[in-house]
């Protein structure tokens, strides 16, 4: 397991949780179910948008590469790469045949497969090198997709403040809903993670330093 990956989410966690409680605010502050389906279902979108499905489902399938990354044993690798020699010096290539069958790595068994057919080393080396470059650049294309959904996530979050915005302002003709709905929205907009409105009246302690803490927000008329 990665360590680091672990400690790197929980920091997050802490700091995120932290600073909203040093401002005053809650927990429930920051679940936000239609916030949640905007940035999450909009990113999802147009991740799949962008991407081949074989390319996302190999980011899938790779994903618990973050927390259980893939681990090479050499020890064990040049334990077997010594016995293939001492069964091919004794047996001859062909004593290979047996091996490249039960060998459960499918790029060490085409190996073994291309020296049992007689193929010769530049060729061997070639085959195998091609078939490495294009596992790595799958493996590379897969992870683009995470890199597409940190940068697709932010701009929807935006979108999603534009549209508590929206709803803002359709209360104008209530002024003592208006001023408390506009702070809550600096309140969504800095944070991106409250990233619309849930039709409700903001709760206290919701805000960026406490703007909307009192249930009523007094706005004055406009001088004519």
């Amino acid at each position: 397991m990665d360590v680091l990956s672990l400690i790197g989410l929980l920091l997050a966690f802490v700091a995120i949780v932290g600073g909203n409680f040093l401002e005053g605010g809650h927990i429930s502050a920051l679940l936000n179910g239609p916030a949640a389906l905007i940035v999450l279902g909009g990113t999802l979108g147009a991740v799949l948008l962008q991407t081949p499905i074989a390319v996302f489902m190999r980011a899938m399938s790779i994903g618990r590469w973050i927390f259980f990354p893939p681990r090479i044993d050499l020890a064990r690798g040049i334990l077997m790469v010594t016995t293939w020699s001492n069964t091919a010096r004794k047996e001859g290539l062909l004593g290979l045949e047996p091996v490249a069958e039960t060998e459960p790595d499918p790029y060490a068994r085409k190996g073994l497969q291309l020296l049992v057919d007689g193929a010769e080393p530049e060729v061997i080396r070639s085959i195998l090198e091609v078939d490495l470059y294009t596992q790595e650049g799958r493996d590379l294309r897969a992870a683009k997709v995470y890199e597409s959904m940190g940068g697709y996530s932010p701009t929807i979050g935006i979108i999603g403040a534009v549209m508590g915005l929206i709803h803002v302002m359709g209360n104008l003709a209530d002024p003592s809903q208006l001023g408390s709905g506009i702070a809550c929205w600096c309140c969504r907009s800095a944070t991106s993670s409250r990233a619309s409105s849930s039709g409700r009246r903001p709760t206290a302690k919701c805000c960026w330093r406490g703007s909307c803490r009192s249930p009523r927000v007094r706005t004055r008329a406009p001088s004519r």
